[in-house]
């Protein structure tokens, strides 16, 4: 829906709950309509994970639509900008920190089998080597 400040102005508020009504002109951004108030609310999606953010509350001429959009597409862009990517562990690195938390607890004949068994089959190997299937 194309919303313009005279459609959010003569929006009805709902009877009990919250309707909410998307601009087209930026996606994410939309008007939440309750039983008092009128507020943007801005969906950012990073992935596979949605955040709801809100904007402010409509209220002529202080938060308007132009204002909201502005607004939207300010966080929009910093979420583009903001690195996304986590920091990618090594095997290697992820090997010394199972055997940091979890072989440590185990008996030593225990770590021995263990670390002798997990470097005669994985140590020097390049991770597109490694299957899940038992060689």
């Amino acid at each position: 829906m194309k919303l313009t400040d005279q459609g959010i102005r003569g929006m009805r508020f709902a009877e009990k709950g919250q309707r909410y009504y998307h601009d087209d002109a930026i996606a994410g951004l939309s008007v939440c309509v309750g039983t008092r108030t009128k507020s943007f609310t801005l969906i950012v999606r990073k992935g596979v994970n949605r955040k709801r953010h809100t904007l402010g509350q409509y209220d002529p001429p202080h938060f308007m639509l132009a204002m909201a959009r502005e607004k939207a597409r300010d966080m929009l862009a910093a979420q583009r900008l903001s690195k996304a990517e986590t920091p990618r562990t090594t095997f290697e690195e992820a090997l010394e920190t199972y055997y940091r938390v979890h072989v440590a607890k185990l008996r030593k004949q225990s770590q021995r089998g263990i670390r002798q068994t997990i470097d005669r089959r994985f140590r020097g190997r390049q991770s597109s080597q490694i299957s899940s299937r038992p060689t």
